[in-house]
């Protein structure tokens, strides 16, 4: 399961939705609906990546945290 490092207030949806940025998608090869473990200081939780293209371009990859 791939690890990767999330800030809660980057967000378009709330702080369960942390957004990613697509410079990281591209370098871990993320892709929709893949199982992840997210950390943020010393918090870790299970997430699911989501793609909306319908988002702004900023915003549309993101976790949403279980």
């Amino acid at each position: 399961m791939k690890r990767l490092e999330i800030d809660c207030n980057f967000n378009y949806f709330g702080p369960s939705k942390p957004g990613l940025s697509h410079e990281e998608v591209i370098k871990l090869s993320l892709i929709p609906n893949e199982r992840v473990l997210v950390f943020q200081d010393e918090d870790e939780w299970l997430g699911t990546v989501v793609f909306d293209k319908e988002l702004p371009y900023v915003y549309q990859w993101y976790v949403k945290l279980d």
